[in-house]
């Protein structure tokens, strides 16, 4: 998603940020010891959990679905708990 602002010759861009301190809780609480559980656990493909958990590329939408219908009754996995909107000034 890329907005309109133009910052001194930078470009402005929206993306979606996997909040990592939400899910160090979850995986505390639920005793997720490692990545492939905690990629278990939210539903995600091992392979995709890590490049975004690293950093690589941010979340899709494939991903955020999986993430949020993977427990539907837990309060704990809701957009506004597991992911924001952060402004990339490139």
């Amino acid at each position: 998603m890329r907005a309109s602002n133009n910052l001194k010759g930078r470009e402005r861009t929206l993306q979606v940020r996997f909040k990592l301190d939400a899910v160090d809780k979850i995986a505390a609480r639920e005793g997720l010891t490692t990545e492939a559980e905690r990629a278990a656990f939210f539903g995600v493909r091992p392979s995709n959990w890590s490049r975004v958990v690293n950093g690589v590329t941010a979340p899709g939408k494939d991903f955020i679905a999986a993430v949020l219908a993977s427990h539907p009754e837990d309060q704990r996995v809701r957009w506004d708990n597991l992911f924001e909107i952060v402004e990339v000034v490139s």
